[in-house]
């Protein structure tokens, strides 16, 4: 598995590439990224509830997420429908030092070709902490970070 890539190189701030069913960059990452989380992480453990292709430096339009069952891997994900309610609430990233305020629409519906359900498109909303998780890594497909939401906080201010 790559090592995360870190902020200020540019591939961070580029809009990723569709995935077309060819693409052997990405069969290959994806297989690495569900092996590498399935032996390491999960979200009790060490919070990492998500990772943008762009993140191990593949300019590919995915990226996995926990669903609140479970890692999937959104392929071309697409956000159809957001809420006008906004939640504000802490985030931290793998690609940046410290944590940010940001607000995020309280519930989405999205659509995107799903790993877990053998590459199936799937529509569906989200709320709540995963609508906050999709959102995040949406945005890092299309080269916005949570930096741009404003300046870096001390979490012992926040808190």
């Amino acid at each position: 598995m790559s090592k995360f890539i870190q902020f200020p190189d540019p591939i961070l701030r580029q809009k990723t590439e569709l995935v077309v069913s060819s693409d052997k960059r990405f069969t290959e990452s994806a297989a690495d990224i569900m092996s590498f989380l399935g032996e390491s992480f999960h979200p009790d453990k060490n919070g990492i509830l998500g990772i943008a292709a762009n993140q191990i430096g593949i300019s590919s339009s995915y990226f996995l997420f926990w669903d609140g069952d479970g890692y999937d891997i959104a392929i071309n994900p697409k956000i159809n429908k957001q809420s006008n309610e906004i939640e504000t609430d802490i985030e931290a990233c793998l690609s940046l030092d410290g944590y940010y305020l940001v607000g995020r629409p309280s519930k989405i519906e999205v659509s995107y070709i799903s790993y877990k359900s053998s590459y199936k498109q799937k529509v569906t909303s989200f709320e709540g902490l995963t609508a906050r998780v999709f959102c995040h890594e949406y945005d890092h497909l299309n080269g916005k970070l949570i930096s741009d939401y404003g300046d870096r906080k001390e979490i012992s201010r926040i808190l």
